[in-house]
């Protein structure tokens, strides 16, 4: 008896011992409701942790500099840097991250990270991070609580964020910038591009987009969201709902929570249903997705995305025949004219995001000019263009 009750009280304490209520990353799905008392999952600490945390405890060098734009909206970059200090490289890498989200995507998974890739090839790294964005919430005059705060459009954001941190980036490094975007980011950097005269664009040597969005042609789930969109949008102008998802610690905690308790009809639901099928994600990381997504947006950022999708055309914000003859002096709003951009572009695309369509073959290359990506099939596609 007196074996058995130590045999007992001995299990108890190796159970007990395992116990950790924050654990927070589990190999596999169905192991995250019972993340607790499963010895195969454990704490990543970058769940929930900002840039700057994040960036140090991978043993990166970080700066955060703060910029104002001309309209009065401080913006937070961060400035990071490896170890390889005789490393010198004669351009600096600047990302700009995508809609919901800040610049925490770049770094949040560790040593796998595009920040931390290029900063241990020896290149400074920055990151940019538009207005109303976790770490870019200030005004000179207003809060995120005024509504007129969140009045900006993508147009806004390509003009003057985008502007005002690049020139800040080219006059503190003194180097040439090589842009690189991921899906919002390349809209509003192929819109800069578009139409910034030589003076703006002068110190960037090229630019990589990843997941670029520019013509929203003929994308079936994109069109299926059009019109249940635009009512969903006209319903938040009328009730002066201008800005979503900016209180963004609260919102995480809240996904976080409910994840954990049903990883995969988040991982489904939230993940593979908007972005499309991958075969790259691990399911250690999707609580630490759920830290940092979604983020602040305005709602003409969104309603300007489903004004592509019904023009076909990439133009600016249409703010209606009335106020288009004020804003533009014309009825209809001006499209981009991309053929302007003289810079040296590389597109990136992935065969299963939701909103990818093939159009053209490799054989038709010389079709897109320089606006060309290859996959390792060798061919030549267009997404969203």
């Amino acid at each position: 008896m007196t074996t058995i009750l130590a045999t007992l009280t001995f299990g108890l304490i190796l159970a007990t011992s395992a116990i950790n209520p924050k654990n927070n990353a589990c190999p596999k799905f169905n192991q995250y409701p019972l993340a607790t008392l499963n010895p195969k999952c454990y704490v990543n600490p970058d769940v929930f942790s900002d840039v700057v945390q994040v960036v140090t405890r991978n043993g990166y060098n970080v700066k955060t500099h703060s910029v104002v734009t001309d309209d009065g909206y401080i913006l937070t970059l961060f400035e990071i840097w490896g170890k390889f200090k005789n490393e010198s490289k004669n351009f600096t890498v600047f990302l700009q991250h995508g809609l919901l989200v800040h610049s925490g995507v770049w770094v949040i998974t560790g040593r796998r990270s595009l920040a931390f890739y290029l900063a241990d090839l020896g290149y400074k790294v920055w990151l940019g991070n538009i207005r109303g964005t976790l770490y870019s919430q200030k005004h000179v005059n207003l809060t995120v609580n005024d509504p007129k705060y969140w009045n900006f459009t993508l147009d806004t954001v390509a003009a003057k964020d985008i502007k005002t941190q690049l020139r800040f980036v080219a006059k503190t490094s003194g180097l040439k910038i090589h842009y690189i975007g991921y899906s919002m980011g390349t809209t509003i950097g192929l819109m800069f591009l578009a139409s910034s005269g030589q003076e703006d664009t002068k110190s960037l040597q090229s630019a990589s987009l990843f997941a670029p969005v520019a013509y929203l042609n003929n994308i079936i789930a994109l069109q299926l969201i059009e019109t249940p969109g635009y009512l969903f949008t006209k319903m938040l102008t009328l009730l002066n709902i201008t800005g979503l998802f900016y209180q963004e610690k609260l919102i995480h905690r809240v996904l976080v929570s409910v994840c954990k308790r049903i990883p995969n009809v988040c991982f489904e639901l939230l993940i593979e249903g908007i972005f499309g099928k991958s075969t790259h994600f691990s399911s250690t990381d999707l609580l630490l997705y759920f830290g940092y997504w979604p983020g602040g947006v305005s709602v003409n950022q969104i309603q300007h995305y489903l004004q592509l999708i019904k023009s076909r055309k990439f133009q600016k914000f249409d703010y209606g025949p009335t106020e288009n003859l004020k804003e533009y002096g014309t009825e209809n709003p001006p499209t981009y004219n991309l053929s302007r951009i003289k810079l040296p572009v590389c597109l990136f695309y992935g065969e299963n995001d939701a909103f990818y369509k093939k159009e053209v073959s490799f054989r038709k290359k010389a079709q897109l000019n320089k606006f060309s990506i290859f996959l390792e099939s060798g061919e030549t596609v267009q997404r969203t263009w």
